[in-house]
C-alpha cells in the first residue's frame, strides 16, 4: 500500500510571514508550544515557518518529501520541529525541547544534548525556572568544548512561554 503524501496547511498568516502545519503526527503536549514558536518565528525570522511532524522512518516517502533538506547532513534521519524559509530561500531546521516539571539543574543540559541530535538549532523551555541568560551560555560553551559531545550549536533562543530569545 503506498502512503499519502502529507500536505501543509497554513494556519496563521502575519506581514512578516506565514504558519503551515503537516497533517501528521504530534507529541500533544508540546503542539500549543510549536504553534505559538511557530508564529514567533515567522514575525521575526522567517518568511515561512513549517511546524514539522514526527515520521517515524526514513522510509516513508514522507520523510523524504519533508525533510529533504537534511539529506547529506549529519542530521539526515532525525525530525527536528521546525523548517524555517526565510526571505532569501535559506532553510534552517530549529528543534524545540522542553521538559518535565519541575524544573532540575540537569534540564538544561539535557535539553541542549537531546535538541543538538536534531539540529544544530535549538529552543530550550526556560518557563517556570530562573536560569540566567549566562548559565544558559556557560552551558553551551561546556559543551561545546567537551571533546566527548562532539556536535555543533550553531544558534540557541531561550522559550519564556511566550517570546523567544536569542541565547547563542
Amino acid at each position: 500500500m503506498k502512503r499519502e503524501i502529507l500536505m501543509a496547511k497554513i494556519i496563521a498568516r502575519f506581514p512578516e510571514g506565514d504558519v503551515y502545519i503537516y497533517d501528521g503526527d504530534y507529541n500533544e503536549k508540546d503542539i500549543d508550544d510549536l504553534k505559538n514558536i511557530a508564529s514567533w518565528i515567522a514575525k521575526h525570522i522567517g518568511r515561512r515557518v513549517y511546524i514539522l511532524p514526527r515520521i517515524s522512518s526514513i522510509k516513508d516517502p514522507n520523510y523524504d518529501y519533508i525533510f529533504s533538506g537534511l539529506k547529506g547532513t549529519r542530521y539526515y534521519r532525525k525530525c527536528p520541529d521546525f523548517k524555517v524559509v526565510n526571505q532569501r530561500g535559506d532553510v534552517l531546521f530549529i528543534e524545540y525541547e522542553s521538559f518535565t516539571r519541575p524544573f532540575k539543574p540537569s534540564n538544561l543540559s539535557d535539553m541542549l544534548r537531546r535538541g543538538s541530535l536534531q539540529s544544530d538549532s535549538i529552543i530550550i523551555d526556560t518557563r517556570d525556572s530562573s536560569i540566567h541568560s549566562n548559565h544558559i551560555r556557560r552551558q553551551i560553551m561546556n559543551k561545546l568544548r567537551d571533546p566527548k559531545f562532539g556536535r555543533p550549536i550553531t544558534n540557541v533562543w531561550s522559550y519564556d512561554g511566550k517570546n523567544l530569545k536569542k541565547e547563542w
